[in-house]
């Protein structure tokens, strides 16, 4: 039994990374207990292989990090060397065209011409704060009501995008912008994808150098600096373990319920047993000679890509691997972080990273079908492919048991988990248990890295454990 620990967390990914910065700089005992032998969730970066090429395993475009009010009073820009693309992303449509989405919206004219309005009409409302839309969608409940005017501009816009049939280039941009989300006629993922959209022209969609780990370190010194402490490989099986006044899960629901059961009214966990989850994904990393050779070198201006065709063919193919089926070509993001940060790779080598959704349990022979999606842009792909590694949904969710089923979002994003995640009410966090939280991508405000789940259940804890309703100083000291 633990008597030396003011607040546990269990689970060291972004969330309960961001809970322990919290408690520790209120000057609590706090320690960080982690089921794997490295630190940081999803936000881990390692070698490939064997060779000497860093490759970020989840985690590794952060459109939300700089939004988030938890990162920028820990002054996340400060500590970790950004690298942010003037094109914050590229679709291509065709192996002859692309579309660039600029970080500058004038540039967008370019890219649109004459459907810039119809682009506007989506999002130029949106663009006057980034931190007004950062509060509105990272602030959880009570964030959406303060701001009303966002949150009906993003439920306008969401359901333009849902509603959408079209085939043209700005419903293509939105479908794939749908796909980072869930499914493509889910008003709750359109809603995300419009904010998702706005992102790319505020803070837009930076990489941090050397990989994601980088924001994992910096949460890391920070929490040991302040007194709190670690232990990895440990596999909490029972809360009782823990005699601390704050017990912060950063899990899923169900791992939660696990944790819970038994201990509460089995009514009060039905929203934690029920929690469901969204689209399970298949990823494929790449060893490569030289970068990759698009057919339309415009691919090369940006880390991040979206290899899906038209509006049609994504929403044809994000359907089939919903339906438990992969016909045709799949829809696939994609990243080449090595073209603009070379301190991922010392030997010359560079890496494409890139991923979509299929079936839970799907195999790695769908590797093959991403392949095939890159070489329709590429065709001189295979020529510069040194090797591959694929992970499996089974793979993803035996290394990340919030990663249920291989997703890795955290629960579907749809109506119903938009405004129940896990529950309903203004503080999500709190769990049916006294002095347990509950903060992961599955609690409001979502996925992405952010911290925001861990920082929000940390500050409501602090004030109802010990009165603290000031949140402490978070900037380097």
């Amino acid at each position: 039994m633990s008597k030396e620990f003011d607040a546990e967390i269990v689970g060291s990914g972004p969330n309960g990374l961001a809970a322990a910065v919290v408690m520790a700089r209120a000057g609590l005992r706090v320690r960080v207990s982690e089921s794997s032998t490295l630190l940081g969730g999803g936000m881990k970066t390692l070698r490939l292989g064997p060779y000497d090429l860093l490759h970020d395993t989840c985690s590794a475009v952060h459109p939300q990090a700089l939004n988030s009010e938890f990162f920028q009073r820990f002054k996340i820009g400060n500590r970790v060397d950004w690298i942010t693309p003037d094109v914050s992303f590229a679709h291509a449509v065709t192996p002859e065209r692309s579309i660039l989405v600029h970080r500058k919206m004038e540039s967008m004219k370019i890219s649109l011409n004459s459907e810039m309005r119809k682009y506007s009409r989506r999002i130029l409302r949106l663009l006057n704060s980034q931190e007004d839309l950062g509060a509105a969608t990272l602030g959880g409940p009570s964030g959406l009501l303060q701001h009303p005017v966002i949150l009906a501009q993003l439920g306008l816009g969401g359901l333009f995008a849902a509603a959408d049939r079209d085939n043209d280039t700005v419903s293509t941009l939105f479908a794939g912008l749908i796909s980072h989300c869930g499914q493509q006629r889910s008003l709750a993922a359109s809603v995300a994808a419009i904010a998702l959209g706005a992102s790319a022209h505020l803070g837009g969609w930076p990489i941090p150098r050397g990989g994601s780990s980088s924001i994992a370190q910096a949460m890391i010194d920070d929490i040991e600096k302040y007194g709190g402490v670690f232990r990895t490989n440990h596999v909490v099986k029972d809360l009782d373990e823990f005699e601390s006044p704050i017990k912060i899960l950063n899990m899923h629901p169900r791992q939660a319920n696990e944790l819970l059961s038994g201990k509460v009214p089995e009514r009060n966990l039905r929203a934690f047993r029920n929690f469901k989850p969204g689209m399970s994904v298949l990823k494929v990393d790449y060893v490569l000679k030289s970068p990759v050779p698009w057919n339309d070198p415009l691919l090369s201006l940006t880390p991040t890509l979206h290899l899906g065709g038209s509006a049609e063919q994504i929403r044809r193919s994000e359907a089939s691997a919903e339906k438990g089926q992969m016909m045709g070509l799949p829809m696939v993001i994609a990243g080449q972080p090595t073209l603009f940060d070379d301190s991922r790779s010392k030997s010359g080598l560079h890496s494409l990273w890139a991923y979509c959704h299929v079936p839970a349990g799907a195999g790695p022979g769908i590797a093959d079908q991403i392949t095939a999606q890159i070489e329709r842009f590429a065709p001189d792909f295979r020529k510069v492919v040194i090797d591959h590694y694929t992970t499996t949904p089974y793979m993803f969710n035996s290394r990340n048991a919030n990663y249920v089923g291989g997703d890795i979002l955290g629960g579907a994003v749809n109506m119903r988990q938009l405004l129940t995640r896990p529950k309903f009410g203004l503080n999500p966090w709190r769990s049916p248990l006294k002095g347990v939280w509950l903060a992961s991508a599955s609690v409001a405000p979502g996925p992405s890295v952010h911290g925001m789940a861990g920082y929000l259940a940390a500050l409501d804890a602090l004030d109802t454990v010990f009165g603290i309703d000031v949140p402490p100083d978070l900037s380097p000291s």
